[in-house]
């Protein structure tokens, strides 16, 4: 009987400790961040502006050659008609610049593109051309992973947030398999959009030669009433 007890005592406290493992691998694992950033945030309109996207993995798994294997993420607008994403022979000028792109498994949403006007895309992602190659994404530092430009269309200020909008996922993968996923329960790490640190306000100013026609009108207007 006394031995019994000890068993289940000893089968109890494995117990306790590996709950007590698994919280603390779970409490402290990171966070992958991405974050945008660009030459100017104000534009007239017609104007284009070439926006960089990059990604930051906050965690000590994310060290050496084990950086981000694959990447998905959504761009979405707080208002709609200010600027849209440019297209180049009807296909959207986006760049996928990092892991090394699957041309088959990389890529986005063409029918989300503008949807019409609203500078928004889905299912942004890609997927190491070699799967498991070593990688160094995200490792200690931001890192460019892809670029898209936009032009200024209305006069207006629209925010960019990076999400999981209607999308196919906010998320990254590590090379060892280690996933960054909000919306998956045993995921390792989660994501998060750093705009504190990013250029994510555009606002949409007019053209010079506009402002000469509204100055000049005004000043038409005063010396009418005079």
């Amino acid at each position: 009987m006394k031995k019994n007890l000890q068993l289940v005592k000893s089968t109890f406290s494995a117990f306790l400790l590996a709950i007590f493992v698994l919280i603390l691998s779970t409490t402290n694992a990171g966070t992958l961040y991405f974050k945008m950033a660009a030459p100017k945030t104000t534009l007239e309109i017609g104007e284009e502006v070439v926006v960089t996207v990059s990604a930051w993995v906050n965690d000590i798994a994310a060290t050496g050659i084990n950086g981000l294997d694959t990447w998905q993420l959504d761009l979405s607008v707080s208002q709609t008609g200010i600027v849209e994403i440019t297209n180049t022979g009807g296909t959207a000028d986006i760049s996928l610049l990092a892991p090394d792109p699957d041309l088959l498994l990389s890529g986005w949403d063409e029918e989300s593109i503008n949807t019409p006007f609203t500078g928004e895309a889905r299912s942004i992602a890609v997927t190491q051309d070699v799967f498991g190659n070593p990688t160094t994404i995200g490792v200690a530092v931001y890192t460019d992973i892809f670029t898209f430009k936009i032009k200024g269309l209305s006069l207006g200020s629209v925010t960019y947030e990076i999400c999981s909008d209607n999308g196919g996922g906010l998320l990254g993968i590590l090379r060892d398999g280690k996933e960054f996923d909000n919306d998956s329960y045993d995921a390792y790490g989660s994501v998060d959009f750093d705009a504190e640190n990013s250029d994510a306000v555009f606002t949409v100013i007019p053209e010079p030669a506009s402002l000469t026609v509204f100055a000049v009108a005004g000043l038409i207007s005063i010396i009418r009433k005079k």
